[in-house]
């Protein structure tokens, strides 16, 4: 699969900005927010390409995968919403991200940014 880059916002700042003005988003890289709450609004303003965006629970089931079209889209996260995945479009699906599978968010964020449940629980499982 190849090594993936993992880039956190975690700042307000940070996750105002996400992907806007980046030149081109680049391949095997996942932009992770934290602490997304139901009702947050993604959209895809100054964004130059198309991306995938995943919203996960807190324990990593994959509630809802779309690709954003640039100035054109804006997605709402969904009941149970903890962390929103933003990466070049057609990565997420590459990566095996699909609605309801659960996916390892302790290899995604720092253990400071991964919600009580995860910390320390090196051995959960993917499910297929």
């Amino acid at each position: 699969m190849g090594q993936i880059s993992i880039v956190n916002y975690a700042t307000p700042a940070e996750k105002a900005k996400g992907l806007q003005h980046m030149p081109v988003i680049p391949s095997a890289t996942l932009f992770v927010f934290s602490d997304i709450l139901p009702g947050t609004t993604i959209h895809s303003k100054n964004v130059r390409e198309p991306f995938d965006l995943a919203f996960l629970s807190a324990t990593g089931e994959v509630l809802d995968l779309v690709t954003i079209v640039p100035q054109k889209a804006v997605r709402i996260a969904p009941p149970r919403s903890y962390f929103a995945v933003e990466a070049k479009e057609g990565e997420l699906s590459r990566l095996g991200f699909e609605v309801g599978r659960m996916k390892r968010l302790d290899m995604l964020l720092p253990p400071m940014a991964r919600p009580a449940d995860l910390r320390g629980d090196e051995d959960q499982e993917e499910t297929t």
